[in-house]
């Protein structure tokens, strides 16, 4: 399995498929896709790092997969991976290794976004 370190931040096949599948042929569809992705990004690390502080198995869950799911769909390749990771972590009732990781999910989802601004919303 590849290192979480090893995936890019930002999968460009990905966001190439995106404009694709929405038949996006000024990349106006994809960059309202990624800005409205920026723009809930504090909210998602902030629903998944409280609900793993708060050791709530359910809401974490949630959050988590909210995070993998639209990472997933926006390129967001390691903090998918990430994410993912998260996700075995609660599912496995171990938070205590979950919460280690928030500090590094939160760095992540900062130079994921910073790179996604730059390079796809110019």
């Amino acid at each position: 399995m590849t290192a979480v370190a090893e995936v890019p931040l930002v999968l460009d096949s990905v966001l190439e498929k995106l404009a694709t599948d929405l038949g996006d042929h000024d990349g106006s569809m994809r960059r309202r896709f990624i800005n409205n992705y920026l723009e809930l990004w504090d909210h998602r690390y902030g629903r998944v790092s409280g609900a793993v502080l708060a050791r709530d198995a359910e809401d974490a869950m949630d959050a988590i997969l909210s995070l993998k799911i639209s990472s997933s769909m926006v390129g967001a390749g390691r903090l998918g991976r990430m994410a993912e990771h998260l996700e075995g972590l609660v599912h496995a009732q171990l938070f205590d290794a979950a919460a280690t990781l928030l500090d590094e999910l939160r760095a992540c989802g900062m130079s994921t976004t910073a790179q996604l601004r730059s390079y796809h919303l110019a």
